[in-house]
């Protein structure tokens, strides 16, 4: 059975569907979170929804002026390309929990460069060693409904293939499995 700390509501999963939600013990004691993917679509949303619940947020990206233009107010900001593990290193110090929206931008307006299995799969697979190696508590991956169904797509498999290493992973875990990112609509 996993368990998943995610703002204010504790979840009980089985098999990765949750099954039960309840507010947490103790709602007046606030996780330390480390965000990556904060600057694509769902990533500034869950900023958001994070802030307003009183967490204290590091943002991991890769772009300072976009980062400051989205976010005024992180706790802190880490510059880093989680495809490069060394520039990592250190980013989860003192983190209780990771959530990671990172993935390759779907747009077909963005330039952006790196395959699915690169950031998906790489990136987060680099993000979650760092997270083991300093004792984080928690990660919670936003994944892609249907991940394991389709592996003959570089976009489904990279994700069927960072949620196999996080289930082995040491690391209490939750991996949430949303069926669409509406983020093209907003272009």
């Amino acid at each position: 059975m996993q368990h998943c700390i995610f703002p204010l509501i504790h979840c009980k999963s089985t098999d990765y569907h949750v099954y039960e939600l309840t507010l947490n013990e103790h709602p007046f004691y606030m996780k330390k979170v480390l965000l990556a993917g904060a600057t694509g679509h769902l990533g500034r949303h869950i900023f958001r929804e994070l802030k307003q619940q009183g967490y204290e947020v590091r943002v991991l990206a890769r772009n300072l002026k976009k980062a400051q233009s989205l976010f005024p107010d992180p706790e802190e900001l880490v510059l880093a390309d989680a495809t490069k593990p060394q520039e990592l290193e250190g980013c989860c110090a003192g983190i209780e929990v990771v959530i990671s929206a990172l993935g390759k931008n779907l747009s077909l307006r963005h330039k952006g460069i790196g395959s699915f299995h690169d950031i998906n799969y790489e990136a987060n697979l680099h993000l979650l060693q760092e997270a083991e190696q300093a004792g984080v508590q928690q990660f919670v991956y936003i994944s892609a409904f249907g991940a394991g169904q389709f592996p003959q797509l570089a976009y489904f498999d990279a994700h069927a293939d960072f949620e196999k290493a996080l289930r082995y992973s040491s690391l209490t875990h939750t991996i949430l499995k949303p069926v669409a990112l509406f983020s093209m609509l907003e272009e």
